[in-house]
């Protein structure tokens, strides 16, 4: 959900955040532009923490060191060939690009030793979870042209736009979580009663 988010609204996360003093509209526009090309990125950027343990739990830290060789060296070529092509861009683009690849190295090289399987509760939840993620994002993007005249104003009703924003993406998500099954009840009973 964060991903998408990141890719529907990054207009106005930079502007809030970031637009003020020495930075202008124009360079708010740009900074965006890239920050939902690295949206596209956050699950493998994310998902790298998620596999390399699983490398290292059984003493192997040369494969993933050489799968991320592999990437860099990728993304420093990708980047000189996309940045001549899309500008700027293209850097984060290639950056987005050799996350994904050095997910694939690291995802096919835990299978073939068979130290990864993918339940089937994994299997049944994350095509639920990337639904209730696309349809958020249809709600951020509603709500983010609702919220257009706020958020081209001050700072301050700009920043209140976007905790609107980010507090409505997240009951968003939690509601869809909870209708499209991702969530059950019980879990989250569970879940508080074990803190």
């Amino acid at each position: 959900p964060a991903a998408v988010a990141l890719v529907v609204i990054p207009g106005p996360i930079v502007s809030v955040l970031f637009e003020r003093g020495a930075m202008s509209t124009a360079d708010s526009a740009a900074i965006a532009r890239v920050l939902a090309i690295y949206g596209f990125g956050l699950p493998a950027f994310a998902l790298v923490k998620a596999l390399t343990p699983s490398y290292y739990a059984r003493e192997d830290t040369a494969t993933p060191f050489r799968f991320a060789v592999i990437s860099m060296v990728v993304n420093t070529a990708l980047s000189a060939v996309l940045f001549t092509i899309i500008g700027y861009a293209g850097i984060a683009l290639a950056t987005v690009l050799a996350s994904w690849l050095n997910i694939a190295l690291l995802f096919r090289g835990l299978r073939r030793r068979k130290n990864l399987t993918i339940d089937s509760r994994l299997r049944g939840r994350l095509p639920r979870v990337g639904a209730c993620s696309v349809i958020m994002g249809g709600v951020l993007w509603i709500a983010a042209g609702a919220l257009s005249n706020a958020l081209a104003g001050s700072l301050l009703v700009k920043g209140g736009a976007l905790v609107l924003l980010v507090i409505g993406g997240l009951a968003s998500f939690g509601i869809l979580a909870l209708l499209f099954g991702v969530v059950r009840r019980d879990d989250l009973s569970r879940a508080f009663r074990r803190q």
